[in-house]
Order: structure tokens, then sequence, then C-alpha cells
């Protein structure tokens, strides 16, 4: 689960609900739209080289603040090439972001900046059409620099090494068999959050995956074989 060195489409799932990105993609009058999430507004300067986001007051699951140095940190240990960080192509877009990713500048010298607790600063090498997309991706998620350092390597890697700021916050994680997450009540839009708990089970059989969803212990899965029972699925749900 760190948003940092992880790259997979099933810790992603996971994070997006645990993790609050700067803004959300969501769907609206059948049209799917960008949203405040832990930004609250956004803004460029003419050319689009100069981004500055305003925070919404949100808090990590410990209860402390989360700030714009959050972001930073997070933003910053992605280009850092001792990170090792596969998602850094990502964003160096950022102002010397591919010197900083090569090793060739200093992490400090990167185009991202916590003007007060409450505004990011980010600066582009260029104008960028497509930068706010990258706004809701694992490589621009915050981090808390303690909790990072407090753990190390083992960062992300139990329930317990890690803080939330999303929608939910990580409860238990037994390796190779389940996660459960629970409703963040320190989470800045927590009155729309409207489920208390989410269980993912870890199945590596795609049979046992099938089974569990028509037994009705699963109240939804992916299947990575394809075609695998769809026509009965289908059937069951007409």
């Amino acid at each position: 689960m760190d948003s940092v060195k992880g790259n997979d489409t099933y810790g992603w799932s996971v994070l997006l609900n645990i993790m609050e990105p700067l803004t959300r993609m969501d769907e609206q009058d059948g049209e799917t739209v960008r949203v405040p999430a832990g930004a609250k507004s956004w803004e460029s300067n003419d050319d689009g080289t100069v981004w500055t986001f305003t925070l919404n007051d949100n808090k990590w699951s410990d209860g402390e603040p989360v700030t714009a140095e959050d972001y930073v940190y997070g933003i910053k240990r992605t280009l850092d090439p001792e990170s090792g960080s596969l998602n850094s192509y990502l964003i160096t877009c950022i102002k010397n972001g591919k010197a900083v990713n090569n090793g060739e500048m200093s992490v400090d010298e990167l185009g991202v900046k916590a003007v007060d607790d409450k505004t990011l600063k980010i600066t582009l090498e260029q104008p960028t059409p497509y930068f706010l997309s990258l706004t809701d991706t694992r490589a621009m998620l915050p981090e808390r620099q303690d909790i990072v350092e407090k753990y190390g390597d083992t960062y992300g890697a139990e329930a317990g090494n890690i803080v939330c700021n999303g929608p939910f916050k990580m409860d238990t994680w037994t390796h190779n068999s389940e996660i459960t997450i629970s409703k963040n009540d320190n989470y800045w839009d927590a009155d729309s959050v409207h489920l208390d708990k989410v269980t993912w089970k870890i199945i590596q059989e795609e049979t046992t995956v099938y089974n569990s969803f028509d037994s009705g212990s699963l109240d939804t899965c992916s299947s990575g074989t394809p075609g695998m029972d769809r026509p009965l699925l289908k059937k069951k749900t007409e």
C-alpha cells in the first residue's frame, strides 16, 4: 500500500478508498467529470504552467490534519531516484522532474511547494494539457513523512504501518486472505460515505471466485479468465 513503490491494479483499488488524491473522477448526469477531493479548488496561470490547489479541511485517520506539505512529500518521494518508483515517469512534467528523477538535481529543486498548510503550488516545465488527469493517480498521493520514516521499508506493508486520509481507513490485512477497511470518520466528506465496512477477499483460484459469488458470499468479483462462466452469470442477473 505504499503508493510510491506499488503499481499493481489490486493495490490501487484499495488505495483509492483509503487515500485522498487532489481530485477524483465522478459520474454526473451520465458524464464523467473531475471533482474536488483533497483539493476543494484549483486554478492555473494563463499559460497553464503554474497550478495552485487549495486543500479541503481534511484529517488523517489518526486525527492529524492533512497539509499541503503531505502532498509535496508524496510527490517528491515519487520522483526521488532513491525510491525507485515505477510511477515517477507520470509526473516528470513537473519543473526539474526529469533531472531530479535522473539524479542530476536535488529533489528540493522540484517545482512543487507548500505555500501554507492549505495551499499547494506546482510549477510545470511547460504547458501540459493533461496535467489535471495526473492529480488522481498514485504518483501524486499524499504521504506522511513521519510515518514513512518510522516504518521505513515496511511502510504500507501491514495494516498498522500506514495512516489514511481517504473515505476509509485500513483495519486488517491478512496477507493472501483478506483486507478489511472501515469508514474514516475523520474524512472531510464523511457524510457522503454510506458504507461502514468493506472486505476484500484475496482468492487465487478463479473457480473459487465464481463459486463464492454464485453462493452470495461475495457481492462483486472480477475474473482474470476471459469468458469464464459469463453466459451463466448473465443469465442469473437477467
